[in-house]
């Protein structure tokens, strides 16, 4: 195994550990920690009571934060796997498969430190995944395109 296909597996359980240490954190800390960054970006006021299609701003910060986490777990599973001999396609639906049960994996792990387990979630980080392999796929072609002219 070469030296790049060590270090971009190495960085995909990294993130994984990361995602895994933010799942461990009680409900009550990770609230108050999101509350905390939107507070200092928008304002103490705005935390609660600024409200978008009924989620308040807090609430849609935490939602984006999954979709950050598992787009960035999807574009180094996509880096990983690219040392191995796949097609395009296989590329997409082993990153695509990896993270989901990682996500569904990090739903079960939630439940059993006392937060709850939802599977809206598991639906939120799928949608950052999906952005991920996307945008790697829209790389592709104009990387591809590029090369052509």
């Amino acid at each position: 195994m070469s030296k790049k296909c060590v270090a971009s597996c190495l960085l995909v359980l990294i993130w994984m550990s990361l995602i895994f240490m933010i799942s461990h954190t009680p409900n009550d800390a990770s609230y108050e920690a999101s509350k905390e960054i939107v507070s200092s970006v928008v304002g103490n006021t705005a935390t609660n009571t600024m409200v978008l299609n009924g989620m308040t701003l807090n609430k849609l910060v935490r939602k984006l934060a999954h979709v950050v986490e598992y787009f960035v777990l999807s574009m180094l599973v996509i880096n990983a796997l690219k040392n191995y001999n796949l097609t395009n396609k296989q590329l997409y639906m082993y990153s695509l498969t990896l993270c989901t049960l990682y996500a569904c994996s990090d739903e079960i792990h939630q439940y059993f430190v006392g937060r709850s387990a939802s599977i809206s979630d598991i639906l939120i980080d799928t949608c950052g995944i999906v952005i991920g392999i996307l945008l790697y796929k829209l790389y592709l072609e104009y990387k591809s395109k590029r090369l052509m002219n």
